[in-house]
């Protein structure tokens, strides 16, 4: 049996500018504001690509292919390595059948805050609920996670032939110093600034 992506990789569904990763430009309501001066970039988002994984194998004389999950590419215009002082979180949002779902990964784990450094989560219980998720592969500028269908929580109602909206990611920098005195948070550490994010919500993938 072979794992294998999609054999149509598609182009990425979700693009941003370049040298916006600047923190403040988002509450000023326009995070795709270009300041290169301030802009940080290995939290600098350029592009989201989803794609389905599938395994074929031989059943007689006819190959039979089944869909197994997704791969989620997050490129940067610099290598994901947050400052030594500093956790870079990454998170990947979607809408599915029932709630919010996504992915994230935390570069190094935070004070005062246990929770997977990777994971799948999602809002369907009416709260944020994390399911670990393996690390994902960091090679170069992109952070790829893979997502079986299986690590996903079945309540979520998210399977083959859903179709996920409403694409869109954020990147926080959170310093260690500033964590170890805060208690902890939902979504995200209460200690942690955003410094990527997009407006841009009309992208979507079909899981097929």
């Amino acid at each position: 049996m072979l794992a294998t992506p999609s054999s149509a990789a598609p182009s990425a569904q979700v693009v941003d500018p370049a040298n916006d990763a600047n923190g403040g430009a988002y509450w000023a309501g326009d995070p795709d504001t270009v300041t290169p001066a301030g802009s940080q970039s290995y939290a600098d988002v350029t592009a989201l690509r989803f794609a389905t994984t599938k395994t074929t194998k031989r059943v007689g004389r006819r190959t039979v292919t089944t869909v197994t999950g997704l791969t989620v590419t997050m490129t940067l215009t610099a290598a994901p390595v947050a400052p030594a002082d500093a956790t870079g979180i990454y998170r990947v949002f979607a809408m599915g059948p029932k709630c919010v779902v996504g992915i994230e990964h935390y570069t190094r784990p935070l004070p005062n805050i246990v929770q997977p450094r990777t994971a799948v989560f999602d809002t369907c219980r009416g709260s944020l609920r994390r399911t670990a998720l393996k690390a994902p592969a960091i090679k170069g500028t992109t952070i790829t996670w893979t997502v079986p269908l299986t690590a996903v929580p079945k309540d979520t109602k998210v399977g083959v032939g859903t179709t996920l909206t409403n694409l869109h990611f954020e990147v926080y920098v959170a310093h260690q110093a500033a964590c170890a005195q805060s208690q902890p948070g939902g979504e995200q550490p209460p200690c942690a600034f955003m410094l990527d994010t997009t407006f841009q919500r009309s992208a979507t993938f079909a899981i097929r």
